[in-house]
């Protein structure tokens, strides 16, 4: 008898030691992976998130947020590779954080080796996030409506919207508006740019002019723009034959070569540019650049600007996501987590966000909400003290550029690819250096790299 009380007691006790876990609650994990994106300055990864996690706990109340940031792969790529392991196991369990804030990989700085999420597209076609409309229907910070509904789209499935993007970017090259009075329609395609006659669509169709900001890698990206949507994830299909890649790849580089040998029509001052917060490299509002290193290579930020993106072959442009934001479709909390990304998209978060400025749109990126950079809605940079807008017309011509865009991806994968596609053939055809493989023989390696991370 007694032994079979003892039984029953230690049974007892067990119940209630399991229960009392069960009812203690699990906090709201948020994955941040950014460091890649930007440069720390003064002011760290750590404490522009640290940041956000204070602000976003005071709007929405929740208080048991935990942050798991994951080193950027050049400075802590054993830590990073532990953490990233332990991350994937989890999700793999049903498990894992509820909020993914996180950068695209690939291009000059957003490099990564071991991205978290190497191809989101196929993440979001394989089920990995939660679907957010339901929840968007009830949103406290910020009006849906005001998110650039093309780029939106790029998140976007049969399901729902699963990804949030949360900045993006596209090539643009800027003229004064008085010297280039004609405003481009989006039914321009590539062809136009290359027959144009005026010299406008020809020195916006390559890079690395005088003027130009950023690297020669980002000739890269034009390929990127003219091919457009570059595959059906859900399919696991590229939307061009290996013949278009070596036709398109070509031109690009024939452009390249003609701008190098001083064959297109002069034309007028201009610069170009990755679209991104504070592109004129001096805010409107405080600090101004030494003369030496003007940007504009002529233009002042006073004009008025006319900007011409790069067309894709069937005409509209193309965008870039380069950061975005998602619910783990296993999260037991999903009101609070969607609650994240709501605030993180607001336009009082963009006022005041480090995290934003140094990171989120760091290195040629907007933000997704159409409101925002106008005299109305600034951008924040909250360590230097600064704000920073565009004039209104400028604010008017991006705008108008940026309803032209019809076809949009996400940075990493295939646009990688494709980067590392140009670079490998560039030497030997702009800059008549050898080379042990021709065009045709790069694009047939690097469309078989392509069609290979479309299959796993």
């Amino acid at each position: 008898m007694k032994k079979t009380l003892c039984i029953v007691l230690a049974v007892l006790m067990i119940v209630v030691l399991f229960s009392g876990c069960a009812g203690e609650p699990e906090p709201l994990r948020i994955v941040v992976d950014l460091e890649h994106l930007g440069f720390e300055y003064d002011f760290s990864i750590e404490d522009a998130v640290n940041g956000f996690t204070l602000r976003v706990s005071e709007a929405t109340g929740i208080e048991d947020i935990v942050i798991e940031s994951l080193p950027g792969s050049f400075e802590g790529r054993n830590a990073r590779k532990a953490m990233l392991s332990r991350l994937r196991a989890e999700i793999m369990a049903g498990e894992g954080p509820d909020v993914f804030i996180l950068g695209c990989s690939g291009g000059y700085f957003g490099n990564t080796d071991d991205p978290f999420i190497a191809i989101p597209e196929k993440a979001m076609a394989n089920g990995m996030f939660l679907p957010l409309d339901d929840y968007m229907e009830d949103a406290q910070f910020t009006d849906w409506d005001r998110l650039l509904p093309q780029v939106m789209a790029a998140g976007q499935n049969e399901y729902g919207q699963q990804i949030v993007p949360i900045s993006y970017t596209m090539p643009l090259t800027v003229f004064r508006a008085e010297d280039v009075p004609e405003e481009y329609p989006a039914e321009t395609t590539w062809q136009d740019m290359l027959s144009d006659e005026t010299g406008v669509l020809s020195a916006a169709s390559t890079w690395f002019h005088s003027g130009g900001t950023y690297f020669e890698f980002y000739e890269g990206a034009y390929l990127e723009s003219v091919l457009g949507t570059l595959a059906d994830y859900d399919n696991e299909e590229l939307l061009f034959t290996e013949e278009e890649l070596t036709q398109r790849l070509t031109e690009v580089l024939e452009q390249h070569r003609k701008y190098r040998n001083g064959e297109f029509p002069e034309v007028p001052l201009h610069f170009q540019m990755l679209m991104g917060v504070d592109y004129d490299m001096g805010s409107l509002s405080s600090q101004s650049w030494a003369p030496s290193m003007d940007p504009y290579n002529g233009i002042v930020k006073t004009d008025p600007q006319r900007m011409v993106p790069i067309y894709s072959a069937d005409g509209g442009v193309t965008a870039t996501v380069i950061s975005y934001a998602a619910v783990n479709v296993n999260t037991r909390r999903p009101e609070e987590a969607f609650s994240v990304i709501d605030y993180l998209v607001s336009l009082p978060e963009l006022k005041q966000s480090s995290m934003g400025w140094n990171w989120l749109y760091s290195n040629g990126a907007v933000p997704i909400h159409m409101d925002a950079m106008s005299t109305k809605n600034p951008v924040a940079n909250p360590v230097w003290k600064e704000v920073w807008f565009m004039r209104d017309e400028n604010f008017e011509e991006f705008s108008r550029v940026r309803e032209q865009i019809t076809h949009v991806n996400f940075r990493g994968g295939l646009s990688t690819e494709l980067k590392w596609l140009y670079s490998s053939c560039q030497g030997q055809y702009v800059y008549d250096m050898p080379s042990s493989t021709t065009v045709e023989e790069n694009v047939h390696e690097y469309y078989r790299k392509m069609k290979r991370l479309l299959g796993e």
